[in-house]
């Protein structure tokens, strides 16, 4: 079978080194834009745009409403105004702020989920708390604990001591010597 013209020149191009394009005569090519997704963005956010687009038209029926019922002069012509506008209006505002609420509910509990899911990876590893050190209490139970420029003592677990730097160990008669006043809070007994 006979080669076709076309093969034969394929063939002797790639049999050939191609030519290197010099690098001073290469056109610089241009970052290529992102471009949006509007369907993602529609998706992750659903809750938010049906939010918003009930609150516009809430704002919207009331307005209307008002402006109908302040147009007349005859009460009996502005009750369906009211109605129609005003309290359609305050309802779908009041939708979208229950929806609103839920959605920042929903994002709170995501975030607490979050953190438990880190925290029990961090304890499952063995990693310490980052809040009050282990060594700033004793086992006894017969110490106070002040912090440095306060002017109150605490007891153990006291959640002002979480996160503290500088946590000192004293004896009650001792911090009561030195002028500091049992917390408000724990009681510092």
């Amino acid at each position: 079978m006979p080669e076709r013209a076309e093969d034969t020149q394929l063939e002797e191009a790639a049999a050939e080194p191609a030519e290197q394009p010099s690098t001073d005569a290469a056109p610089e090519r241009k970052p290529r834009r992102r471009t949006f997704d509007w369907r993602r963005f529609v998706r992750e956010n659903a809750r938010l745009l049906i939010t918003v687009a009930l609150l516009g038209a809430g704002i919207v029926f009331v307005i209307l409403g008002w402006y109908g019922a302040a147009h007349t002069n005859i009460l009996t012509e502005q009750i369906p105004y009211l109605i129609s506008g005003g309290l359609l209006g305050m309802g779908l505002i009041i939708v979208a702020g229950v929806m609103a609420a839920g959605a920042s509910q929903e994002r709170s509990n995501d975030e607490l989920r979050r953190e438990i899911a880190r925290s029990l990876a961090a304890m499952s590893e063995g990693v310490p708390d980052r809040g009050v050190r282990a060594d700033a209490f004793s086992s006894n139970g017969h110490h106070v604990y002040v912090v440095p420029g306060g002017r109150s003592y605490h007891v153990a677990g006291c959640p002002i001591l979480e996160g503290k730097e500088g946590v000192k160990e004293l004896q009650p008669a001792q911090a009561a010597e030195s002028g500091y006043a049992a917390c408000k809070l724990c009681g510092g007994d």
